[in-house]
């Protein structure tokens, strides 16, 4: 079974939860480390597309809103987070205080999960 990297945002998915973001980001009441990796305005940022690519694992982004119980129940409240999921076991691979380190930049996010990956695969 492959293994999923589940990115968690610190957000409600939908386009309530999403307009709620966008709107309290604009007034600084509402943060997301994750999402200024991985998001410009709209969509996708073109950098982590490409360092996406390169993941040898399924790539899922959920937000808050998204999660099965057990997910909420291991993340307890954690975000952002990525989380990995092999054979129904989750584990975690960045935590919120982590990712001040990755500097926004895809490429460090995705070099963290590579990390896990191969450490995983050992």
């Amino acid at each position: 079974m492959r293994e999923r990297i589940l990115l968690v945002y610190n957000a409600d998915g939908g386009v309530r939860g999403e307009l709620m973001y966008f709107v309290n980001k604009g007034l600084g009441v509402a943060k997301c480390d994750l999402c200024s990796i991985t998001h410009g305005a709209l969509r996708e940022r073109d950098p982590w597309v490409e360092c996406k690519r390169a993941i040898d694992a399924e790539v899922v982004g959920l937000h808050r809103n998204e999660l099965s119980d057990a997910e909420r129940s291991f993340i307890a409240g954690r975000y952002p987070c990525v989380v990995s999921e092999r054979a129904g076991v989750l584990g975690w691979v960045l935590g919120p205080s982590d990712f001040q380190a990755l500097q926004g930049r895809p490429e460090k996010l995705a070099d963290a999960i590579h990390q896990h990956l191969s450490a995983g695969r050992k």
